[in-house]
């Protein structure tokens, strides 16, 4: 249905309890921060986008999940598990590479 074609997606992602740590752990994933205001940040990485915002619900929080696509998982994963950045984000966890059926 190409009259129904969507050109991009761009989820709102709340920040938690600290929305400056969560801007700068973006940052520290890669990301560029294009635009901020009022409480709204503008990620991006590559083709990935997304809207930060200043948002704290503990119960959505616990559920919430994103999943990146990248081209090699292994290094991206190398590099970004050298940063150590659970311990400089208290409650941001993360996982490495696993297979899903």
């Amino acid at each position: 249905m190409k009259d129904l074609l969507a050109n991009s997606l761009l989820p709102f992602v709340p920040s938690g309890k600290d929305y400056e740590a969560s801007r700068r752990l973006f940052a520290e994933l890669g990301f560029e921060e294009r635009w901020e205001s009022d409480g709204y940040a503008g990620f991006r990485n590559g083709g990935a986008e997304f809207i930060l915002q200043r948002f704290d619900d503990e119960h959505f929080a616990q559920n919430f999940m994103v999943r990146l696509n990248v081209d090699d998982l292994d290094r991206w994963w190398d590099r970004i598990s050298q940063k150590s950045l659970d311990r400089t984000y208290p409650g941001v966890r993360f996982s490495g590479p696993t297979n899903h059926p």
